[in-house]
């Protein structure tokens, strides 16, 4: 038999009621609810006493709100505030217990402070002193006020070289042993910049020198200090009082001393750098040992050890500490090495570097500009700063080509038909190119070839066109004998022409080629031209 609605297909085991008991499973199920009811206790339990601690805690804090406290009044706020004076020294006893007198301003007795001027006081002030004052010159307290001491200048005197376009200034000791017969000697006194040539220096280094002490006076003395000059052979009385404080020379002789072979001491540049707890001092790579403005960055502090001199260069953008840390490691740079006695630390700001530093970087020198053509009319009318007039007179530039339509590109024909005509004048072209220590001809193969290593000159002679070609209508009605001149003079003027040569020189090749140029074959050519003859080198 079946059951009503069951599937053919299903068993007698699917029925519910036939399903057998299971003992094992019975009693999982009862440990797991045992558990379950366990933890639910304990998590009621914990709820229920972070319940109180909440309660509690809002009570604690609705006690201590400003709103249930009592609010001072303005009374008990001056009474707090106000100042704890004792009026029994200006008072006796029982002042103040009866009624009837009221004392107002009674704070102004403790204390009161009365203003009296040199020369305007009051009678009360004076009959304090039995009516009679005398003033004594000076004071014996400070005013108060911040003064700036000047600090004292010291004299340095420096021994100048010259290294190519850079000026070398070397400090030495103030004296007679360290002057040199070869050598120029700047001698910086702050008022006055002394410079002291040898007998055997050399005029150019001198007026290298005072270009130098023209900057020096211009940028760290703002104009105020004198520019002296003077020779070994004829030396004045006021260089000697500066320099050693007798108006007459040294007894010693002034001798060669210093080495042939002599060298300046290598400049170290050191970056001030802030670690973890402690300070560095890393030194800056020196390529071939020069230096360069850009090695400076704004944000940082560097310390310059020239051995007699010490610069701290201080960035804008530095921070306190950095700076703070600079200082320091500059006193202690100071005293760890052995130095002479002459040497100076300096501290250099950006963007106000002193003229002595600047001489330290390879190219940092900035040119002052001065027009030596202005006049007394010129300066009235446009003023004396160039800056403003070369601002006022700059070139206007025309934009609207930028902004314009491409223009098509040129065809072959049209190039070739360009330079015909830009070569219609030209008659004859000949070629060099450098070979040892000679210009040779150029082979016809060669020719508009171009190699980085070599040099090459172009001999082109272009004709001349003759104005007077071009005869008007109005002249053929002249005479015979007027066209007749007039054309002898245009057969002498069709024979003129000009010579142009051009140099060029390879981007590898070195300049012995265009001194061996100027030297042999220009020279060469100016004897067969003369005036008819123009030089143009390129690159």
């Amino acid at each position: 038999m079946k059951v009503a609605g069951q599937s053919p297909h299903s068993s007698a085991s699917s029925v519910p009621g036939n399903a057998p008991k299971d003992a094992v499973q019975r009693k999982k199920d009862f440990i797991r609810r045992r558990r379950y009811q366990a933890d639910q206790d304990g998590a009621s339990k914990v709820i229920q006493g972070m319940s109180k601690i909440a309660r509690d805690k809002n009570m604690n804090q609705s006690e201590d709100l400003p709103g249930t406290q009592p609010v001072m009044t303005w009374k008990e706020k001056m009474e707090k505030t106000q100042p704890k004076l004792d009026y029994s020294v200006f008072f006796e006893e029982g002042v103040g217990e009866c009624e009837g007198l009221w004392v107002w301003e009674i704070e102004n007795f403790n204390p009161q402070t009365i203003r009296e001027e040199m020369n305007d006081e009051s009678d009360e002030f004076l009959e304090l002193f039995g009516g009679e004052i005398i003033y004594v010159a000076g004071a014996h307290t400070q005013s108060g006020f911040f003064t700036v001491e000047k600090t004292a200048f010291v004299k340095r005197l420096y021994r100048a070289s010259i290294n190519g376009s850079a000026v070398i200034m070397e400090p030495v000791p103030v004296n007679v042993e360290s002057l040199d017969p070869r050598f120029v000697f700047l001698y910086d006194c702050g008022k006055t910049i002394w410079i002291w040539s040898g007998i055997r220096s050399r005029i150019t280094v001198a007026n290298k020198i005072r270009l130098f002490a023209v900057r020096m006076n211009k940028r760290d003395r703002k104009g105020k200090a004198e520019i002296e000059t003077c020779n070994q052979r004829k030396v004045p009385e006021e260089f000697w009082i500066e320099f050693h404080g007798s108006p007459n020379p040294p007894e010693e002789p002034i001798v060669e001393h210093v080495p042939l072979d002599y060298e300046p001491e290598r400049k170290k540049l050191y970056n001030v750098q802030i670690g973890m707890g402690f300070i560095e001092l890393p030194q800056v790579e020196l390529k071939n040992g020069v230096l360069k403005q850009n090695m400076l960055q704004t944000k940082s502090v560097y310390i310059l050890d020239c051995t007699s001199d010490i610069f701290l260069w201080v960035g804008k953008k530095a921070n306190r500490l950095l700076k703070m840390a600079g200082h320091k490691l500059v006193m202690e740079l100071h005293s760890m090495l052995e130095r002479p006695e002459y040497t100076q630390i300096s501290r250099e700001t950006e963007g106000e570097e002193s003229t002595m530093f600047r001489s330290k970087f390879v190219g940092w020198d900035d040119i002052v500009a001065f027009d030596f053509t202005m006049t007394a009319d010129s300066v009235q009318r446009r003023g004396a700063d160039v800056k403003v007039i070369l601002e006022r007179d700059k070139m206007k530039t025309d934009l609207v080509a930028l902004f314009l339509d491409r223009l098509p590109p040129m065809s072959h024909e049209d190039s070739d038909q360009m330079i015909m005509d830009c070569n219609a004048d030209l008659e004859v072209i000949e070629a060099f190119v450098l070979q040892g220590r000679k210009f040779v001809k150029l082979p016809s193969n060669e020719f508009g070839t171009f190699y980085t290593m070599d040099c090459y000159v172009f001999l082109c002679r272009y004709g001349v066109p003759n104005e007077d070609s071009d005869i008007s209508d109005e002249e053929g009605e002249e005479g015979d004998e007027e066209r007749a001149s007039k054309s002898d003079k245009t057969e002498d003027k069709a024979d003129d022409f000009k010579c142009v040569v051009y140099f060029w020189q390879g981007r590898d090749a070195g300049n012995m080629g265009w001194l061996q140029f100027t030297f042999s074959l220009q020279k060469k050519f100016e004897e067969l031209f003369k005036d008819k003859l123009e030089v143009v080198r390129m690159n």
